[in-house]
C-alpha cells in the first residue's frame, strides 16, 4: 500500500495482510473446487468458436482503458478552501464599508467558483491508480475468454472452467470500482467524489461477468443424493448416492 502524498508517517496494518492472505486461501480453494466439481452440461454446447464473446471481451478491455483515462476522483476541496479564504480577506479589507464589502464578497466568490475542480484519472501517480489494476484484470479476463469461447478446444468442462475464471475476473473488476465508490460514499465529503471512470469500470466488470453466464448456466451438478426432493432437469448424466448419516 502506497502512502498518500504529504503523509508524514505511514505503516501498513496487520489487517491488510490478513485480508490478502485470506484472499489467497479463497483463490486456492476456488481453483481446487473448479477442477474437481462434479458438474456436466445439461445439453451439449455448440461445437464452434464464439466470435461474439471474444469481440465482447475485447470491447470490455477497451472500456477499461477508457475508464483508466477518465477521472476516478473529482476534488473540489481546494476551491472551497480558496473561497473561504477569499471571503475572509474581502470582509476584512472592506469591513468599514458594508455595501462595498458585500459586493466584493459576491464578486470574489463567483471568481473562485469558476475555478475548475481537480480531476485525477485512474493511471495518475497522485490518484488511486486503480486503472492499472482494473485493466490488468480485464486483460486477464480477455485471455480467459479465449479458451472459454472454444478457441483451443479441450471439451465442454474446459470451457466451463475458463468461463468461471472469466466471470470471477469480471466480479473482481466490479469490486475494484465498487469498493472505491463505496469508500467515498462512506466518508461523504461533498467536495470530493468519485468520477465517471469508476462507473465505467464498474459497468465493464459487470459486462465481463455476464459474458460468461451463457456457458455457466448450462452446467448442472452431476452427483446428487437419493433423497433430493428437487432433482435437476436436463440430459446431464447423474450419479445418485446415499446421503451420509450423522455419527
Amino acid at each position: 500500500l502506497a502512502p498518500a502524498d504529504g503523509t508524514a508517517a505511514y505503516t501498513d496494518g496487520a489487517g491488510a495482510w490478513a485480508a490478502l492472505a485470506g484472499g489467497a486461501v479463497c483463490l486456492a480453494g476456488s481453483a481446487v473446487w473448479i477442477k474437481n466439481a462434479p458438474y456436466s452440461p445439461a445439453r451439449p454446447l455448440a461445437d464452434r468458436v464464439s466470435v461474439v464473446r471474444i469481440a465482447a471481451a475485447a470491447a470490455i478491455v477497451g472500456m477499461l482503458a477508457v475508464a483508466g483515462l477518465s477521472s476516478w476522483s473529482v476534488d473540489g476541496r481546494a476551491s472551497a478552501e480558496a473561497m473561504l479564504a477569499e471571503i475572509t480577506r474581502l470582509q476584512e479589507s472592506q469591513e468599514d464599508q458594508q455595501g462595498t464589502a458585500a459586493q466584493a464578497v459576491t464578486i470574489g466568490t463567483e471568481a473562485v467558483i469558476r475555478q475548475e475542480d481537480v480531476h485525477t484519472d485512474g493511471f495518475a501517480a497522485g490518484g488511486t491508480r486503480f486503472g492499472y489494476l482494473a485493466l490488468g484484470l480485464g486483460v486477464a479476463g480477455f485471455l480467459a475468454t479465449l479458451p472459454a469461447a472454444g478457441v483451443f478446444g479441450g471439451g465442454e468442462r474446459r470451457r466451463w472452467r475458463w468461463s468461471l475464471t472469466a466471470a470471477a475476473l469480471g466480479a473482481g473488476v466490479v469490486l475494484v470500482a465498487g469498493g472505491w465508490i463505496a469508500s467515498l460514499v462512506r466518508v461523504y465529503d461533498p467536495n470530493y467524489s468519485s468520477g465517471p471512470g469508476a462507473f465505467i469500470c464498474l459497468m465493464a466488470g459487470f459486462f465481463l461477468f455476464l459474458s460468461a453466464r451463457g456457458v455457466i448456466k448450462e452446467f448442472r451438478r452431476a452427483k446428487v443424493y437419493a433423497d433430493d426432493p428437487n432433482p435437476q432437469e436436463g440430459n446431464a448424466p447423474l450419479e445418485v448416492m446415499e446421503r451420509p448419516k450423522p455419527a
